[in-house]
């Protein structure tokens, strides 16, 4: 039996205004999603934002403390560097001291040495004077010649020359 006018216009009444319904929470739903979406990307900037400002100030914090430290090296470097031209003053100047010693020394024993020579060699020209008057002349000597000339001379060395 067909439907009387007045309950298709009732289904018609109520399709349309659940239709209108549902159109309105359709519209609703999307302006929630505009707005949840405009709030999300507000977060993700602000998180951003947050994480941004964290990162530069641990870079600025470790840059500091980098500072600091080659700061802290090139301190301990200079102070380094200044004990050891200090030790190396020390060095050198004791050095300095125990040669000037040794040339002091060494002169002395020099002197001692060559005055010992002289004295030898004065005494060995006495001698052989005293041999030349004495004996006859030497075969190949040429007119009153030192004999000392074609000899090797003997080195006297005293025993303080090793002190």
């Amino acid at each position: 039996t067909a439907p009387s006018l007045a309950e298709n216009a009732d289904v018609k009444n109520k399709a349309s205004s659940r239709g209108c319904r549902v159109a309105l929470e359709v519209d609703r739903l999307h302006r929630i999603l505009r707005e949840v979406d405009s709030i999300s990307r507000e977060l993700e900037r602000r998180l951003s934002d947050e994480v941004w400002d964290g990162v530069r100030n641990s870079v600025a914090e470790v840059a500091k403390a980098l500072t600091a430290e080659t700061g802290a090296l090139s301190e301990g470097h200079r102070s380094s560097a200044h004990k050891l031209a200090k030790q190396m003053r020390g060095i050198r100047e004791h050095v300095t001291a125990e040669l000037a010693s040794l040339a002091a020394k060494n002169h002395a024993t020099q002197e001692r040495a060559r005055i010992s020579r002289r004295e030898a060699m004065l005494a060995r020209a006495q001698h052989d004077d005293s041999d030349h008057s004495e004996t006859s002349p030497r075969i190949g000597g040429a007119g009153g010649a030192s004999s000392a000339e074609g000899e090797k001379q003997i080195l006297t060395v005293s025993d303080s020359m090793f002190e």
